[in-house]
């Protein structure tokens, strides 16, 4: 069981005289059962099963005051019920390495309620107030089934041979002002990998697969206002797919860790969200496929610990590059980062045989973020940051968990594409205990 309540930091944005943002309630709830064992069959050397039920229980409240006059406040009220169960077995029937079958189900229903109401300071003297209460319940069924084989090939090489099947179905089961829509989708996915590894410090790796991504209910079906800006749904979104194909390399020794993965990736589909600028003095937003999204990309990662110390320095960083073919026109103003990463040291101690205790500080940033429609017409626009934060935390006995952020310390305005404003210079304190 997990309990939120807070309210989330958000600097006056210019033009508004006030803009709140709270979350009153933002609880979990899970019950699960949970299986491992290893059967005496020689044909089955490990089974794993779960099955579960969830709710997540939800209240977003937005009040937001311009200078124009003009009010509004949005509410939020939803639940969340996600049902699931996994079985997955270890084969050993062939001569060639490991069998892996797995059988996946999650059935995840959402009940939602919002309001806004809108104060318009004109036609003056008096004004005019609209005030809206919509409900819809949606829910997403998704049945699949996988299997993987390994191929031990030599002592140095082995191959990985998979599959994936799903099945999904989406449904608006009832809605206060819209039609009620249905969304299906069955897609077999394979995927082949290889794993070469000439020495103990060295692993040479490159995989070729196919992705799936089906829309969420949100994306699909359902309407959300904050701050006056208005995100719908489209009950004719397509499911994203993707080709990927991937080169990597390892090298680790006592002290030094170097890992670097080339990847290409093109999916048809793409799900992102135009802006209609002619909707209004606010903007609607509307989630669309995109004909292609090609990406091309290197992860980067390196840790090198000091000599005879629980010191290590560790850079972790991506160069990436998304442009977005419309069909009519092309762009690379896809609102990613080209460069993204962070940089720091860490410092471990055991001050006693049951404590361990954890110090790291570092930057963390990423470039400018632009975004752009088929039209070519910017519509959303990020500058670059950089952060300095740290962290220290402390584990006893495996039973407690206790950790300190201190973000943002040299107090940078700042925000994340897509994202809310960053938070000012803040500290969090984290408590977690094991039982």
């Amino acid at each position: 069981q997990y309990r939120l309540e807070a309210d989330v930091y958000n600097p006056l944005p210019e033009g508004f005289t006030e803009f709140s943002i709270r979350l009153p309630q933002r609880d979990l709830r899970k019950v699960g059962l949970f299986y491992e064992g290893e059967p005496s069959s020689p044909a089955v050397s490990r089974v794993e099963a779960s099955l579960y039920h969830q709710t997540v229980d939800r209240l977003f409240e937005n009040q937001a005051a311009m200078t124009s006059g003009m009010t509004v406040g949005t509410t939020s009220d939803d639940r969340q019920t996600t049902y699931g169960a996994d079985l997955q077995l270890e084969l050993a029937v062939t001569g060639l390495g490991s069998s892996v079958l797995g059988l996946e189900y999650e059935n995840d229903a959402l009940a939602t309620d919002k309001t806004s109401d809108v104060f318009m300071p004109f036609p003056p003297p008096a004004g005019q107030r609209s005030y809206t209460a919509t409900s819809d319940e949606a829910r997403i069924q998704t049945l699949s089934g996988y299997a993987q084989q390994a191929w031990e090939l030599n002592d140095d090489t082995t191959a990985y041979f998979g599959g994936r099947v799903y099945a999904v179905e989406a449904e608006l089961e009832a809605s206060s002002d819209k039609a009620l829509e249905r969304n299906t989708d069955t897609r077999a996915l394979g995927s082949l990998g290889l794993v070469y590894t000439p020495g103990d410090s060295w692993s040479l790796r490159a995989n070729l697969a196919q992705g799936y991504s089906y829309p969420t209910l949100q994306q699909l079906f359902l309407t959300t206002t904050a701050g006056g800006q208005t995100t719908v749904g489209n009950p004719e979104l397509l499911p994203e797919k993707a080709n990927t194909v991937e080169l990597g390399a390892r090298y680790r020794d006592g002290r030094l860790t170097l890992d670097a993965t080339l990847f290409h990736t093109r999916a048809e589909d793409y799900i992102g969200q135009e802006v209609d600028n002619t909707s209004g003095p606010q903007p609607i937003r509307r989630y669309v496929n995109i004909h292609q999204a090609t990406t091309t990309g290197l992860e980067l990662f390196g840790e090198h610990r000091l000599t005879a110390t629980d010191t290590a320095f560790y850079l972790s960083g991506s160069v990436l590059r998304r442009e977005y073919d419309f069909g009519e026109s092309q762009t690379y103003d896809s609102g990613t980062p080209r460069l993204a990463g962070r940089l720091g040291v860490r410092q471990e101690w055991m001050p006693a045989s049951a404590m361990r205790l954890e110090g790291d500080l570092f930057l963390r940033g990423e470039s400018e973020v632009r975004e752009r429609n088929a039209a070519g017409e910017l519509t959303s626009r990020t500058a670059g940051f950089g952060t300095l934060n740290a962290y220290l935390g402390l584990q006893y006995a495996d039973r407690l968990d206790v950790g300190l952020s201190l973000d943002n310390l040299l107090d940078k305005r700042y925000r994340s594409f897509g994202e809310l404003t960053g938070e000012e210079r803040s500290v969090t304190l984290t408590t977690t205990l094991h039982f």
